[in-house]
């Protein structure tokens, strides 16, 4: 009855656009949630009524809201794993990564002032860490996020002088994870990852799977202050470099005309201050010691270029590292005033061990630091380098390491002696070879070699490998003699020699006997290899 009589005067008011005065009597019975009542039960009736008059429009519209609502169900649930896995590392991709380090964690930041994030802020160097008695890092870096260019930015706090690196690629947002910033890049399977140390940041380019292409590039801007330029090393690194004269420190300029003079002064000064180092990329492939990548940079003006070229033939995961180091932060990390410390040479950064003492001032040493020694135990505490143990001469022993025999089954004047299938230049070569005559063997006209012996039918020749072709010894050698014989012969690869004593003892000594009989022999060294051989005509030795 309610909704009949209350249908009955929203058509009076819908056609008089006023309400009378029975209307507002009979209103006055009813309270605003008797209409809601009344309005959320004419909804359902109205739904009701257009469901079963309009059953296949009605099904169709239902139909289309549950795929939105699933739709973006979906949505969601595929993006949230596109987002996991960008910034995923694998396992065998976070092999290639130095170690977090959480000390250095709760130093990096969501930055306050700006977008990003920041590590260390607030840091400026004291007396006191210049002793290498504090921890924390010496450097300040912020990262920018997407609206900002994603720009790094490294400062030198001490010079209050910042570089910033801001990539000409695409890269997604960045996320703080333990001391390091992951930037996963747009368009490809790779992860840009910086680790915050005390001296630099260090960057790996983290190459998931194949590229499509053998060759990768990524350029960025390199923005640098007055009086600051970038240089292309002879070893392949970038070097930032200042204005001397105390012109890089802090100048203060009170004028517009006195800071005019101040930045023409910078530009014009020789820039012989050691500010920066961008180190020539490495690249790391999971599982190699030794990548076959060939990584390099170039500086063009203020673009920073970085190339990596045969990217198909390597093994993935890997990582091209592209690190920047501050010079005076390196300075400033000179040790620790503590005994039994772990010291983490990637990071500069030195902790406390398991266990506690005190550091030994009684030592004496007897052996003079200046003196080579090999093997030994060293440590570094309040300044000083402690070294126990250890050898004193040459560092290791020689050993054999490749050989390769010849043979001449015929008689000839020649004989040619194949060299080893690895055979790179300065490495030891040792020919020792046996001929069915008297006559005695000479060497070949090309490649150095020295004689060590020559008894009766057996000779002996050394040399020290020489880069023949491609940094490589020649395939082979030949020697001659004055009549036609019958020859064998083995040439020895020798690594771990000493190149200023190669030599020492007895060289050789002839024997007719039927029993093969090895001269004693007396090396200068306990670190020797000794080389025995016989040379038998006609018969092989008896083996027992």
């Amino acid at each position: 009855m309610r909704v009949i009589l209350h249908k009955k005067m929203w058509a009076k008011v819908r056609r008089a656009k006023k309400i009378t005065a029975l209307e507002s009597e009979r209103l006055g019975q009813y309270d605003t949630r008797d209409f809601f009542r009344m309005t959320r039960r004419m909804m359902l009736l109205t739904l009701v009524s257009y469901w079963r008059r309009h059953k296949f429009l009605s099904r169709l519209n239902a139909l289309f809201l549950l795929s939105i609502i699933l739709f973006s169900i979906w949505f969601q649930f595929i993006r949230s794993i596109e987002i996991a896995d960008a910034y995923d590392i694998p396992l065998e991709a976070a092999l290639l990564l130095t170690k977090p380090v959480p000390l250095y964690a709760d130093k990096l930041q969501r930055n306050q002032t700006a977008s990003g994030y920041i590590f260390n802020a607030g840091y400026a160097p004291s007396n006191s860490e210049t002793l290498g008695d504090s921890y924390s890092p010496k450097i300040i870096a912020s990262f920018g996020d997407v609206a900002s260019g994603s720009e790094l930015s490294v400062t030198d706090p001490l010079n209050n002088i910042s570089i910033r690196l801001k990539p000409k690629f695409s890269l997604r947002e960045p996320l703080k994870k333990d001391n390091r910033i992951l930037y996963p890049i747009a368009g490809k399977d790779a992860i840009k990852v910086y680790s915050l140390g005390a001296v630099g940041v260090k960057e790996d380019i983290i190459l998931r799977s194949k590229p499509k292409n053998d060759k990768l590039t990524l350029s960025y801007d390199l923005s640098l202050p007055d009086g600051v330029e970038a240089r292309a090393e002879s070893d392949g690194s970038i070097g930032v470099y200042g204005a001397g004269n105390g012109l890089i420190s802090n100048v203060t300029a009170s004028s517009e005309n006195d800071q005019a003079l101040l930045k023409k002064a910078r530009e014009k000064a020789k820039k012989t201050v050691f500010l920066f180092k961008i180190p020539a990329p490495v690249v790391i492939e999971s599982g190699k010691r030794r990548s076959s990548v060939a990584s390099r940079f170039e500086l063009n003006g203020n673009i920073l270029t970085l190339n990596a070229v045969g990217l198909h033939t390597a093994t993935y995961p890997l990582s091209i590292d592209p690190t920047i180091y501050v010079e005076t932060a390196q300075k400033l990390m000179r040790g620790n005033n503590e005994s039994n410390i772990d010291f983490d040479v990637n990071n500069e950064l030195i902790q406390k061990s398991q266990t506690t003492g005190a550091r030994i001032d009684a030592w004496e040493g007897n052996l003079g630091m200046t003196e080579g020694t090999w093997g030994q135990g060293a440590a570094t505490a309040g300044g000083y380098l402690y070294r126990t143990g250890g050898r004193t001469g040459y560092y290791t022993k020689p050993q054999i390491v490749d050989k390769a025999s010849s043979a001449q089954a015929t008689n000839s004047t020649n004989f040619v002696m194949n060299m080893p299938t690895d055979r790179p230049a300065d490495d030891l070569y040792i020919a020792l070879m046996c001929h069915d005559g008297t006559a005695t063997p000479t060497a070949p006209s090309g490649g150095n070699w020295t004689e060590l012996t020559d008894q009766d039918e057996f000779a002996a020749y050394y040399k020290v490998g020489e880069d023949i072709s491609g940094g490589d010894e020649a395939s082979s050698y030949t020697w001659t003699i004055g009549s036609g014989e019958e020859w064998y012969g083995v040439i020895v690869r020798v690594t771990g020699f000493n190149s200023s004593d190669i030599f020492s003892g007895t060289a050789g000594t002839a024997n007719t006997s039927g029993d093969a009989s090895y001269p004693a022999t007396t090396p200068d060294s306990s670190a020797s290899l000794v080389i025995r051989a016989v040379g038998v005509n006609d018969e092989y030795p008896d083996d027992e």
